[in-house]
Order: C-alpha cells, then sequence, then structure tokens
C-alpha cells in the first residue's frame, strides 16, 4: 500500500460492514508510526455491570495497532 493511501478516510471505509464501523470506531489521523482512533462509550458497549467491555477496548486496540 502506498503511503498516499493510507488516510484516515481510507480505512473508515474499509472498515464498512465489519465490527469496527459497526461498533462505531473512527479513525482519525495516520502519520508514520502513528494512529488516533476514537470510540465515543454508547450503552450498546457496556457490560451488564455499567462498564466498557473489555471486548469493545480490545477491538479499539486491534483496530488501532492492525
Amino acid at each position: 500500500m502506498q503511503k498516499s493511501e493510507m488516510t484516515p478516510d481510507f480505512f473508515n471505509c474499509r472498515s464498512l460492514g465489519c465490527l469496527p464501523a459497526h461498533l462505531g470506531i473512527k479513525i482519525l489521523f495516520v502519520g508514520d508510526g502513528a494512529l488516533t482512533a476514537k470510540l465515543e462509550v454508547a450503552a450498546h458497549l457496556l457490560a451488564p455491570n455499567g462498564y466498557p467491555h473489555a471486548g469493545s477496548i480490545v477491538t479499539l486496540a486491534d483496530t488501532a495497532a492492525g
């Protein structure tokens, strides 16, 4: 993949129809050795105890690191 293709829009479009987009993960910035993503906490991302579900957090980390 060319550096010019590595944009937030590129990665966000690739996520459409997949778990990251379903959860609401958005890539905000892509740079040399860096990526910024966000996941707004919403009720569907919580465990029954009211805290963020570990699966939501791990999905954010996996998406950002992948």
